[in-house]
């Protein structure tokens, strides 16, 4: 590795031969980015506005163009096919829609949302083909999709149309039926399934989901299923005796390890036997 006389990288060579290497303005902002990709060289260079936000990204030519606004929020993005992706936000910077601004689709809505309260938690978002994904309760008067602690437990897709547009196998997309998980981790996902839908103008699938409740408890240890108990035996060092003294047996100690039990077993203590 390399670095300039301000201590920043330029010059990364990797073990197995791969080399990045970058480029600094005045401000210490990379305008340059260069990896050989396994010798297929992919470049990257970077424009920036007197306040350092990125106006212009040219991926090996091919440039991605932004806008913002006077608070910081990105409102425009033009991509390299000539497609133009325009942002709106509420009062508090959350996004509020983003619509297609292209040549020919003046405003074509790609994405709507609502939000709960003062933060980022999502309501309902509608999407430019009618498709809809809501938080509510079946009756749209309850939020439903989050627990105590913000976590997304149930959401429903409303399709646009009376259709269902449940992808993958058809029978596993049947009201009440669909795929269930319980994967053993800290705070993730331990059951999911679909729910059928009670109302008929209502058609779309409900997925409700499960976690944890408490995210700061790690899941006990599982131990292996072989039934079995392991015995070691810890030696005691010889303790002397005086001629006046009787000689004793002294208790063994016993420390027992047990790694599964399916059955029952006993486990019984020999008598310690003095070495020669």
């Amino acid at each position: 590795m390399e670095y300039d006389a301000l201590s920043r990288p330029t010059f990364v060579e990797e073990d197995d031969g791969e080399i990045r290497e970058t480029v600094y303005d005045g401000l210490s902002r990379s305008t340059l980015a260069v990896d050989d990709n396994g010798g297929s060289p992919h470049r990257c260079e970077f424009v920036y506005d007197s306040l350092s936000r990125v106006l212009e990204e040219q991926q090996n030519g091919r440039a991605i163009s932004s806008v913002w606004n006077g608070g910081g929020k990105r409102v425009q993005c033009t991509y390299p096919g000539g497609r133009i992706l325009g942002q709106s936000f509420d009062a508090i910077d959350r996004v509020r829609e983003i619509r297609d601004e292209t040549a020919g689709l003046p405003g074509r809505l790609v994405a709507a949302s609502k939000w709960i309260g003062p933060g980022y938690l999502e309501l309902r978002r509608r999407c430019g083909n009618g498709t809809t994904l809501t938080y509510l309760s079946q009756a749209g008067d309850a939020d439903v999709g989050y627990d105590a602690v913000k976590r997304i437990v149930r959401l429903r897709v409303l399709p646009a149309s009376p259709r269902s547009i449940a992808r993958g196998n058809a029978a596993e997309n049947e009201p009440g039926t669909g795929p269930r998980s319980r994967p053993r981790s800290q705070r993730r996902l331990t059951g999911a399934h679909q729910e059928p839908a009670q109302a008929p103008a209502r058609v779309g699938r409900a997925l409700a989901r499960s976690e944890d409740a408490d995210p700061l408890r790690l899941p006990a240890p599982q131990p292996p299923r072989s039934a079995r108990r392991q015995r070691l035996r810890l030696r005691q060092p010889a303790v002397s005796a005086s001629s006046s003294e009787k000689r004793r047996r002294i208790p063994p100690a016993v420390l027992l390890v047990t790694t599964a039990s399916r059955t029952a077993s006993r486990v019984t203590q020999a008598p310690y036997q003095r070495p020669g």
